[in-house]
């Protein structure tokens, strides 16, 4: 009996406490899992800002390579060297280029392709048909054009407003990396690319903005026209139809003294109605 004694108060003891765990966990959810995210989230800017730097110790090197490369063509004297100097600088600014689109897609979590790239048109039988009949078309193109102009234009308005938000997402995802970025190198590195995207954001805002105004300056051109068109066919209905009035009252008056006149000839010369008239009764 003295030998279980123990046993039963460490388990009395660790109940107690176990429970309290379980208790804890299903009180504060909410906090275990803000910690965790926390937690992946600082993990995940640390993986970002190391992969960053690796991209910027490798564009600091391309960028070595090219100046010396570029150098080397100065001096040369051979022109089969110098071609092959400009094949390998050409491969180098392509690779440069590279780092870059990955750094920026990497810092932004979008690249400018997503903002600059319009999608392309597919085979448009349609369209296909209607270049095969563009003789028949194009009066009608020509008719229509001012309405395919609009649609044009709100095509262009629905790209910008779609681009704009990404750029704005991508400006925030490169400020948070700025603010925890301790490498100066790589730090003035995200500012480039934070100008870069502020610039086509900026770009894109000024088109989006022109590009509204012309559509704002083509509809009230049209209300305009229907204005106008309206008030001209209401000048000429007054004016013109009161002419008009006044031609066919002055018709009908000739052709009702015609008939007059024709009933009072008969009625007054004498052998007007018979068959064989004189050529006097005629004249």
């Amino acid at each position: 009996m003295m030998t279980k004694l123990p046993v039963r108060r460490s388990l009395s003891s660790i109940i107690p406490a176990a429970a309290i765990f379980t208790l804890l966990l299903f009180i504060f959810p909410g906090a275990w899992a803000q910690e965790s995210k926390n937690a992946s989230e600082f993990a995940e800017s640390d993986d970002t800002l190391a992969t960053l730097q690796k991209f910027t110790k490798l564009r600091s090197a391309r960028q070595v390579q090219i100046k010396e490369i570029e150098r080397q063509l100065r001096s040369s004297p051979s022109d089969s060297e110098k071609k092959e100097l400009e094949r390998d600088l050409a491969e180098l600014s392509k690779e440069l280029a590279t780092l870059k689109e990955n750094f920026v897609e990497v810092a932004a979590g979008i690249g400018f392709s997503a903002i600059s790239d319009k999608q392309e048109q597919g085979f448009n039988l349609q369209a296909e048909m209607l270049s095969l009949m563009e003789p028949v078309v194009r009066e009608m193109k020509h008719m229509t054009s001012e309405v395919r102009k609009k649609s044009d234009i709100r095509e262009e308005i629905t790209f910008y407003k779609t681009r704009i938000p990404k750029a704005k997402v991508a400006i925030e995802n490169v400020s948070a990396l700025i603010a925890i970025a301790k490498d100066k190198s790589l730090k003035e590195y995200l500012q480039d690319i934070l100008s870069d995207w502020k610039r086509h954001q900026a770009n894109m805002e000024s088109q989006l903005q022109a590009l509204e105004l012309q559509l704002n300056r083509i509809e009230s051109a049209e209300t305009s026209f229907s204005d106008a068109s309206q008030t001209y066919l209401k000048s000429f209905f007054q004016k013109r139809g009161l002419y008009l009035t006044q031609a066919l009252l002055v018709v009908a008056l000739i052709l009702l003294l015609s008939r007059y006149s024709h009933k009072l000839i008969m009625r007054l010369v004498p052998g007007y109605r018979m068959e064989h008239r004189s050529f006097r009764i005629r004249l």
